[in-house]
């Protein structure tokens, strides 16, 4: 039996995640998770790709409102329930409504960043839907993650992935670098790979759909917010789990199919299900 090791929400897209002992779970993934995101004068996302120093950017959820903090800057907070313009922005190849979260926020992120940029909101009133190439027709939907509501990795992949990167005389990563929402301890390495759908007694059930492709946010040193010289740990990755199908996989993204507005912990127990 495998068991639910860690749960992570990002509030806002590509900036520090929080890690949670339970979330509340909904049919875009776990509750504010990259419900906001920061867009350019265009109206396209921003992340770690452009930005590393986006991973300085600390959030703390209140009752009422995101709290946001970066070096040197005081906090500011953002009101749960947004009433500002609605906006159309863009997530990949993906339209998504949005809603604008004010000018005294967008001069807070840009003074952070760099850049003019502006800080929207997910506009609930609209889904967006997963790619059904991999989703099928299960209606699942997520906010502003890269396509699918979770990131699920095995302890022991990182596991692996850090034994390698020890003989070559390489720091072992942190499984920030990776950003999942959801870790398990009691699977073997890279058996996510292989899961089908992983199930709670409370019925929550969660769909592996798709490898999880990795980029050069995993270079970021997320504690110092810069990327590695070397490209590691991408490099050690890319000389053992690189595919012409999928590129270089660490973790599997996945759906919620069952359980929303039910609660994961972290130490509840899953079932698994195998897709062979």
């Amino acid at each position: 039996m495998a068991e639910v090791s860690g749960l992570w929400i990002y509030p806002i897209k590509s900036c520090r995640g929080i890690e949670c002992e339970t979330s509340l779970l909904t049919r875009d993934g776990l509750a504010w998770d990259r419900h906001w995101m920061l867009v350019d004068t265009d109206g396209r996302f921003l992340t770690q790709r452009q930005f590393p120093g986006m991973a300085l950017i600390g959030t703390a959820l209140g009752d009422d409102a995101l709290s946001a903090s970066a070096p040197g800057m005081s906090d500011i907070e953002i009101p749960l329930e947004s009433d500002g313009e609605r906006v159309s922005v863009t997530v990949w190849r993906d339209t998504c409504s949005a809603i604008d979260t004010g000018d005294k926020v967008a001069r807070w992120f840009s003074d952070v960043v760099g850049v003019q940029c502006r800080l929207v909101a997910f506009d609930g009133a609209v889904p967006r839907l997963s790619d059904t190439d991999y989703a099928g027709d299960s209606g699942a939907t997520s906010q502003f993650s890269d396509g699918f509501s979770m990131l699920v990795v095995a302890d022991a992949s990182l596991t692996s992935l850090n034994e390698r990167l020890v003989e070559k005389g390489v720091a072992p990563a942190v499984m920030r670098r990776f950003r999942p929402n959801l870790t398990i301890e009691g699977l073997d390495a890279f058996d996510e790979d292989h899961v089908h759908e992983l199930r709670t007694t409370s019925g929550i059930v969660l769909r592996i759909v798709k490898p999880c492709a990795r980029c050069i946010i995993t270079t970021v040193d997320p504690y110092l917010g810069v990327r590695d010289r070397a490209g590691e740990p991408l490099a050690t990755l890319n000389e053992f789990r690189a595919s012409r199908e999928h590129g270089t996989v660490f973790g599997q993204n996945a759906i919620v199919i069952g359980g929303a507005g039910k609660r994961i912990a972290r130490g509840e127990e899953l079932a698994v299900d195998w897709n062979f």
